[in-house]
């Protein structure tokens, strides 16, 4: 879930939640991605499934219902973050990734950029950097931390002039018997 805070929150009551469900063996499998945006009183909701059965991805939100292909390897919005992580611990040079997106499939293309020390609250990490252009006015930046099982410890969005940054505050790792 990402609010606004500090000054932010004087000026934005925007709130997203994104909640991705599916397995993982050697690489995610997505099932269902569900993302609802708050702001105000006002509240949308935006569902994709992954039928895989019959290799289709059933898209519905505010306005809109359509149903598309499954073709290939498709994640969704918010795993294809974590697939990267999979990707770089195993120096995977993979530079494309197939999305299911609002209304059709879309490829994101990344780029591995150079390794960057970086300052957070857990002290300075080694991290790699990893970055997701669409064009000159949007672009995502991953930190991902080997140390840390190749977390992203921040990530920058900017989408039009505006900035959005997550951070890394706090991680715990629970115990495997």
């Amino acid at each position: 879930t990402l609010k606004a805070t500090g000054l932010l929150a004087l000026v934005s009551d925007k709130r997203d939640h994104e909640k991705s469900e599916g397995t993982f063996s050697e690489r995610f499998v997505p099932q269902r991605y569900t993302r609802t945006r708050s702001k105000g009183k006002k509240t949308k909701t935006w569902v994709v499934n992954f039928n895989y059965e019959s290799q289709v991805v059933d898209s519905k939100g505010h306005n809109f219902e359509v149903s598309y292909p499954l073709v290939g390897e498709l994640l969704d919005r918010m795993i294809y973050q974590l697939q990267i992580a999979v990707d770089s611990k195993f120096a995977s040079q993979r530079e494309r990734y197939g999305i299911a997106d609002r209304r059709k499939r879309k490829e994101y293309l990344v780029e591995r950029l150079a390794a960057e020390k970086l300052e957070t609250v857990l002290g300075p990490l080694a991290t790699e950097r990893i970055e997701r252009r669409k064009n000159d006015q949007q672009k995502t930046v991953f930190w991902l931390a080997p140390k840390l099982h190749w977390l992203p410890v921040k990530v920058e969005h900017q989408d039009d002039g505006e900035l959005t940054v997550a951070t890394l505050l706090e991680i715990k790792f629970n115990a495997q018997p």
